[in-house]
């Protein structure tokens, strides 16, 4: 029963409270009845949308597992139709796969490359020493122990190129870097040259870069050994500031009078163990890296080498080295 008061009068309101009763009853089993159903509903969806969602993540889980059982070669993780995350996440684990096959494959070439390379110079110093023990003392020692030096040499400059490339492999970061003035280390490379087979001169202008000193060093060093090597009368180089499209370069140039190299070769020789045929004597040849290792040093310090004809049309051959310079000081 409800009551109000109007004024003087009171209104009272009456109602059956079984019919209350009745709705309590009513809710109450429809909540007892009706909540677990819909929790399980919802409990039901959520697992197949979570499911659902995760299915790429189990695709990739298996295909790192058979990548894992298989190794690298021709397998990568596949990538879900959708844009999102997921599918991010597979293209750039894929990339980094890339990376690595790629990393590898040249790890295997290397190392290929690297067990013959050491293979020659060994297999002649084995020749050598098993000759002259049948010969015996009397058919004169110095000869054999004159090529015999030549090998060993040899030895020490590949193993030398090999570490250095198997260290710039390793890590695309340089030493140390420091503020350094190029004109000066190159300079003190080519006074070290001054019992050379062939006469080895130098223009230096002041230039400063920033890089890695030890390793800009062995590049100027590789590239001058080569151009000794090959020349006939003389080295030039040429160190000094320069402008190109705007920005401070610093150009290195070692020119010499040698055969030269054939333009079509004159990228190829910049990979590893790669040589033209004019360079393959015992005698003569290098070791394959140097110019590889000039190479990777160079673009480490965000520069470029190349190989040209002379600028006066001479025999011969051009090495054009550039390099980020610092502005120069007034």
């Amino acid at each position: 029963m409800l009551g109000r008061t109007v004024g003087d009068r009171t209104v009272l309101v009456y109602t059956d409270v079984t019919r209350v009763d009745d709705s309590l009853r009513i809710l109450t089993r429809a909540a007892l009845i009706g909540g677990p159903l819909a929790v399980l509903l919802m409990a039901t969806a959520t697992y197949g949308a979570v499911t659902l969602s995760l299915r790429p993540v189990a695709a990739l889980r298996h295909g790192a597992a058979d990548i894992t059982a298989a190794g690298l070669a021709h397998q990568r993780l596949p990538v879900p139709g959708a844009q999102d995350e997921i599918h991010r996440l597979a293209v750039t684990l894929n990339a980094m796969l890339d990376r690595i096959d790629s990393a590898t494959s040249r790890q295997r070439t290397f190392v290929g490359d690297a067990a013959h390379e050491l293979r020659s110079p060994l297999a002649s110093l084995r020749v050598q020493l098993e000759v002259a023990q049948r010969l015996g003392p009397e058919a004169g020692w110095s000869g054999v122990v004159d090529d015999v030096l030549v090998d060993v040499d040899r030895l020490d400059r590949l193993v030398a190129d090999l570490l250095a490339q198997a260290r710039l492999d390793e890590s695309a970061s340089l030493g140390q870097r420091e503020e350094m003035r190029l004109d000066e280390v190159v300079t003190s490379v080519v006074n070290g040259y001054g019992h050379a087979r062939v006469a080895v001169r130098v223009k230096a202008a002041p230039v400063t870069v920033v890089g890695d000193p030890d390793a800009l060093r062995r590049v100027v060093i590789n590239l001058v050994n080569n151009a000794v090597r090959y020349a006939t009368r003389e080295v030039s180089v040429t160190v000094g500031p320069a402008t190109r499209s705007g920005k401070p370069r610093a150009v290195l140039t070692i020119v010499d009078d040698g055969p030269g190299i054939p333009e079509p070769e004159r990228e190829r020789v910049f990979d590893r163990f790669y040589r033209v045929q004019e360079s393959r004597s015992r005698e003569t040849g290098g070791t394959g890296l140097g110019l590889s290792i000039v190479r990777d040093i160079i673009r480490n310090h965000g520069g470029r080498v190349r190989l040209t004809d002379r600028e006066d049309g001479a025999a011969g051959l051009r090495a054009v080295v550039l390099l980020p310079a610092e502005p120069a000081q007034p």
